[in-house]
């Protein structure tokens, strides 16, 4: 059977028989791969953190007639200050979720490895979570061809000039006064939101602030059930505790028309 070794970050995890788990990690080498670790649910298991979803490891997997499994596993990190935080825990279960949903399988492109790397590393040290998670998430769209055009209208390509201004997931981003139907669904939004995500694209690094953080995660929340087109759990639960802790769960402008 061939063996190769990867780096890989756990994003998710099923039961499987007994003791086993089938896991889904993203790989530097070879994308997004889904392989078994047999044993790992046993309570004598050496193995067992590797199902933990956040974890980097280095990992040697043979692959079967019908399937892959992980045969050794070496921890680099699991992301301690993570995990000792509810708000930066919640922020990144959500980001590797979506990773898992909008990553396609089998990619060799290291890419989406590197920035999910770099994006788990901002969000343990990051004042603001939201911030650290909507440029992630951001840049997670771009890399993958699915960022909407967020601050000009996406059939005449002008800059955003009304405020607040209109959303439309199925056209791909934002309608000018003059280009969008009463039939289009769309979301009334801050202007001062699309331009801000529109900013993030082409940061580095997340800011260490953004005006109306939380109404923009409700909008990106809104742009990555879209596109995944499968219930997001982590990403709902999320988006929820940030206006949970706000005190309103319809704080902001985001209505949908």
């Amino acid at each position: 059977m061939n063996s190769t070794t990867l780096h890989a970050i756990t994003l998710r995890r099923f039961d499987s028989g007994e003791s086993d788990r089938r896991i889904v990690f993203l790989t530097q080498e070879a994308g997004v791969l889904v392989a078994f670790a047999r044993g790992v649910r046993k309570a004598n298991s050496k193995r067992g953190w590797l199902a933990e979803p956040l974890t980097v490891a280095r990992i040697q997997v043979e692959e079967g007639r019908t399937s892959k499994s992980v045969t050794q596993a070496e921890p680099i990190t699991s992301f301690p200050g993570i995990r000792s935080d509810f708000d930066r825990l919640g922020a990144a279960l959500s980001l590797v979720e979506l990773f898992a949903a909008l990553v396609p399988e089998g990619s060799a492109d290291a890419g989406p490895y590197d920035l999910l790397l770099r994006s788990l590393g901002e969000f343990e040290r990051h004042p603001r979570p939201v911030v650290a998670w909507l440029w992630g998430v951001d840049q997670l769209l771009l890399l993958e061809g699915l960022l909407p055009i967020w601050d000009a209208c996406v059939v005449c390509h002008r800059p955003i000039r009304e405020n607040p201004a209109w959303f439309s997931t199925s056209a791909g981003g934002n309608l000018c006064a003059d280009h969008f139907e009463s039939k289009t669904a769309r979301l009334e939004v801050r202007a001062e939101v699309l331009i801000g995500l529109a900013q993030l694209v082409q940061r580095e690094t997340p800011p260490g602030s953004m005006k109306f953080a939380e109404e923009a995660a409700r909008l990106v929340r809104t742009v990555v059930s879209d596109q995944a087109e499968r219930r997001l759990p982590a990403t709902e639960a999320f988006v929820r505790s940030l206006h949970l802790a706000s005190g309103s769960l319809d704080s902001g402008n985001l209505d949908a028309r």
